[in-house]
């Protein structure tokens, strides 16, 4: 959905906020806030800094919300979660400081490269199951997954911001609707009809996410906002292979079970639904092969970015957005990763020995 611009005064540039950070470049603008990228008086590493319309001055309950929500969140900290730096109220308006990510959001990988490979798909998917496992062990819930709130980063990480905000900023009065439509496309049929949010609501959420990357398209759509509520609360969502035939049934199974109407058919939690994910990468794989940690999976978000400055775009896009066949058989994932692999040591090899002065 596209942001919509508030009648709100802009800072000026170098204008300051909190303990001096000075305020540059606006990142992005929706109904409730707006993200600038900043630096501290120091002139240290940048951060990122969301500060909030001056709507919410205005709601007296809304400070100590917010004051009690971030306290919170400070306390969150894990690598696949941007981190909260610092928070506060200055004059009229209340801000975020977070750390500064270096990368782009999924909403906007999505819109630039389109369909995502299943292989990328679950890479990512896995880091946000991670991420979600730590915010529910907290007793939190994320309530607006969504491509704009996963980010990732350079070297191939993927970072969850904004957890919990749809739900401080949706018990203001001033803004509750707003903040549902917001995210329409992805809210989970208890959130369509206004029940309790449970772990198993981001669950469905990242459901709706997936179904996306894989697609190019949202589970439920209409030119009407309220449609696509009541088909979220009311209609079995279709499958992701009724619009992409190139997505494994193991992957489409875990997208429709995320996905169903009743919360105890999901997933039970975000863990369950890595592991689901984990299994499949495994299963995938050739008998030899054996399963990896996190931590050790392959870098394929940092092949992207390296292979975009080095080869075609186009030849990039659609060696991500689809598996290689050759005479009408899917190649194995190993095998164009070991190309990429190749291709990349290659390319490094040629780039080294071109700086070192020996061509």
């Amino acid at each position: 959905m596209v942001s919509t611009t508030l009648n709100n005064p802009q800072p000026k540039s170098s204008a300051k906020i909190g303990a001096g950070y000075i305020l540059q470049e606006e990142i992005s603008r929706g109904p409730m806030a707006s993200v600038y990228r900043a630096t501290p008086p120091e002139n240290g590493q940048p951060v990122a800094i969301k500060v909030f319309h001056t709507q919410y001055h205005s709601d007296p309950r809304f400070a100590i919300r917010f004051r009690n929500h971030m306290r919170r969140l400070a306390e969150l900290s894990h690598d696949n979660l941007v981190h909260i730096l610092d928070y506060g109220v200055d004059q009229t308006r209340y801000y975020i400081i977070m750390e500064w990510v270096d990368g782009t959001d999924l909403g906007s990988y999505i819109s630039e490269y389109g369909l995502l490979s299943p292989a990328l798909t679950a890479y990512i998917t896995r880091q946000i199951c991670v991420a979600l496992d730590v915010i529910h062990q907290q007793g939190l819930v994320h309530q607006g997954i969504k491509p704009q709130n996963i980010l990732l980063t350079a070297d191939g990480q993927v970072k969850v911001t904004d957890v919990g905000l749809s739900r401080l900023l949706s018990e203001s009065g001033l803004s509750k609707t707003h903040v549902m439509l917001a995210g329409v496309g992805y809210i989970s049929p208890e959130q369509a009809r206004g029940k309790k949010l449970t772990p198993q609501s981001d669950i469905y959420s990242l459901g709706a996410t997936i179904f996306e990357m894989l697609t190019g398209r949202l589970p439920f759509e209409s030119n009407d906002a309220w449609s696509v509520v009541r088909m979220h609360a009311m209609d079995t969502a279709p499958s992701p292979q009724q619009f992409n035939q190139q997505v494994p049934d193991g992957l489409a199974n875990i997208v429709t079970r995320a996905l169903q109407k009743d919360p105890e058919l999901r997933f039970s939690g975000a863990v369950e639904m890595e592991a689901a994910l984990s299994k499949l990468e495994r299963d995938s794989d050739p008998a030899s092969m054996q399963p990896q940690e996190a931590d050790e999976q392959p870098d394929k978000i940092g092949y992207h970015a390296l292979l975009k400055s080095l080869l075609e775009p186009e030849s990039v896009r659609s060696l991500l957005a689809s598996p290689w066949q050759i005479g009408g058989r899917t190649l194995p994932f190993w095998i164009w990763l070991t190309v990429l692999f190749i291709l990349v040591a290659l390319s490094a090899f040629a780039i080294l020995y071109l700086l070192a002065g020996f061509l």
